[in-house]
């Protein structure tokens, strides 16, 4: 019944975990609904103690934005002994920092390149939600629309963690717009990762959120525009995703929330800090306002003749405000974090800052992550060279494994960093996981968009697929795809994790595949990947009756190396735990780039 009024997220954000277990509905559930109701400073680092239990017990099978969402509940719990304020002053940085992080792994040749960036998937998406007398406008530009999206996502998603620092209003403002945007995709409609993003703009102004908070059940005016925007939402919701989502219905109201939050901090702004004013007023001063900031910081031709008299005044108390918040800022603090409602002492922002900034880069950076790493969405090259424009990827492959040291022992758990090209498979699970060519489930009208402007206009859901499977929910629905089938590169440990998963998925199975004269360890290109003309050898395996071979397509027994590889044991739990690396499909058209996959 809760599933089917949306409450378990019916409608299907992609990127929601379920409740799914004992722990979820006996533990989790209770625990929500107790700090809702009762949110005592020891209800809330209960529940949190207990989710941060979860997503460790959950581990590998965790979504991006479930990181995001444990740093701060595991900030939460180290500072529960400190004020208030130190919590969230301290969440905020992290906060930006996150986002900063996730702007930077897109700083790569592949997410940059319209051709197979993530970002045009997502922006030709976006085109066919919108009303068909629009589509028909962006249609006649969508190359240049397309050429642009990748610079574009990135200076949005860098701008979006300085302005809610800096700025707050206008931070909450383009993420939320962001974070909408994301919430309409029909098929990347990760509504997980917009609700947990979107809450926590709550930090950044929490007085004037909770007075909208209580004014939304006054049973007034703004209770109604709360309960329309609901109403809204639904009938959103069942026409752009065929039912209704709780993750969708949320991002709108809240959207709401922040709205009238920021109408009262500028009303009383206004007016000295008194009444808010008139909803009409409140929402022309933020026109207005918005209309200042463009001139100030947009227009640079002929602005003051642009501006009225009263809006030059303001113009140079925006700009005297910018002055004294750069003077507090060079004292320790940001003035608009203080004015916001919390400060936190310098040395802690600075060592959250720190800590967040190298978890959300580190990680890649060394190869111990690859998926629910801070790489979504990035077009990542993870092994075998990186196309990352200031950072280097999967330094543990290069690290000699008979040095000792710790970094060494890491490489050895990896296995040798062979790479191989697998060719094709017969078993469904196997190609539900790699490539997990996803073409088919986009809006055919994107497809034709992106193709029509030179893009390749394929998707490939590996991250999705795995994580679907590890839920326990089946097999990833790629089936019905008309594209031609991908050969696909991968490292000899993800090979030997994914037969690890086949054999106990329990049914025969058969993988044709060439090995490669190319490390992991060494720079290569997918384009080299592709091109190798070796010897195909077919591995086949019968788990219920124990039986496996090993030959190539002419019958001939493998050789030591091949065999080797055929033999390979699963690589160790607690690594598998941490480590599941991306697949890397291998197009006619790559031209030595990464194709979009998430």
């Amino acid at each position: 019944g809760l599933n089917a009024l949306g409450l378990l997220g019916a409608a299907g954000a992609v990127d929601a975990r379920p409740i799914l277990s004992n722990g979820d509905f006996y533990v989790r559930l209770p625990l929500c609904l107790l700090t809702l109701f009762y949110p005592t400073r020891k209800a809330l680092l209960l529940a949190h103690v207990m989710n941060l239990a979860a997503f460790c017990a959950w581990t590998p099978f965790v979504w991006d934005h479930q990181y995001w969402g444990a740093a701060t509940e595991a900030t939460f719990v180290l500072l529960s002994m400190r004020s208030e304020s130190d919590f969230v002053g301290a969440a905020r940085a992290q906060t930006a920092s996150l986002y900063l992080v996730a702007a930077f792994w897109k700083l790569t040749t592949s997410f940059l390149d319209y051709r197979t960036s993530c970002a045009t998937v997502l922006v030709a998406e976006a085109l066919v939600t919108l009303p068909k007398l629009l589509q028909a406008v962006a249609s006649s530009a969508a190359e240049t629309i397309f050429i642009a999206a990748p610079a574009l996502t990135l200076v949005m998603e860098f701008a979006v963690g300085p302005l809610l620092v800096m700025s707050p209003r206008l931070g909450v403002l383009l993420g939320l717009s962001f974070h909408l945007v994301v919430a309409t995709l029909p098929l990347n409609y990760a509504c997980g990762f917009s609700v947990n993003c979107i809450v926590r703009y709550g930090l950044f102004m929490p007085h004037h959120v909770a007075a909208a908070l209580r004014e939304a059940v006054s049973l007034g005016t703004w209770t109604a525009v709360h309960a329309a925007a609901v109403g809204v939402a639904v009938i959103g919701c069942r026409h752009l995703h065929g039912g209704i989502d709780t993750h969708f219905v949320a991002c709108v109201w809240l959207a709401v929330v922040y709205v009238r939050s920021m109408l009262m901090t500028l009303g009383r702004e206004r007016q000295g800090g008194g009444d808010a004013g008139s909803v009409w007023q409140q929402a022309w001063d933020m026109i207005d306002s918005a209309w200042v900031f463009c001139s100030r910081h947009i227009i640079v031709v002929s602005k003051d003749a642009m501006l009225s008299q009263d809006q030059r005044r303001r113009l140079k108390e925006i700009e005297a405000e910018e002055k004294a918040a750069l003077q507090q800022v060079k004292a320790g603090f940001s003035a608009r974090r203080v004015a916001m409602g919390a400060s936190a002492p310098t040395w802690l922002v600075a060592a959250v800052t720190g800590l967040t900034l190298l978890w959300g880069v580190a990680p890649a950076v060394l190869g111990l992550q690859n998926m629910s790493a801070l790489t979504m969405y990035g077009n990542v090259k993870h092994w075998g060279g990186s196309n990352h424009l200031l950072v280097p990827t999967g330094l543990l492959h290069r690290a000699d494994g008979a040095a000792g040291g710790l970094g060494s022992r890491l490489s050895l758990a990896l296995g040798n960093d062979t790479l191989v090209r697998v060719e094709s498979t017969d078993s469904r699970l196997l190609a539900s996981l790699s490539p997990a060519d996803s073409t088919d489930q986009l809006p055919p009208r994107a497809r034709r968009l992106m193709r029509a402007a030179g893009a390749s206009g394929r998707y490939f859901g590996a991250y999705y697929s795995r994580m679907y499977h590890g839920e326990g929910r089946g097999v990833w629905p790629i089936g019905g795809n008309n594209e031609s089938p991908a050969p696909y590169a991968l490292t000899a440990y993800e090979l030997s994790r994914l037969l690890a998963m086949a054999r106990e998925h329990g049914e025969p199975f058969s993988v044709r595949l060439t090995l490669l004269p190319f490390r992991a360890s060494a720079p290569s290109s997918p384009a080299q990947w592709r091109d190798f003309d070796g010897r195909q050898v077919i591995f086949s395996e019968e788990p219920g009756a124990n039986r496996r071979s090993c030959a190539t397509v002419d019958g001939s027994p493998c050789n030591a190396a091949e065999q080797t590889l055929a033999d390979a044991p699963a690589p160790p739990r607690w690594l598998r735990r941490l480590l599941m690396q991306y697949p890397v499909p291998l197009l006619p058209d790559s031209e030595g780039e990464i194709h979009c996959s998430a």
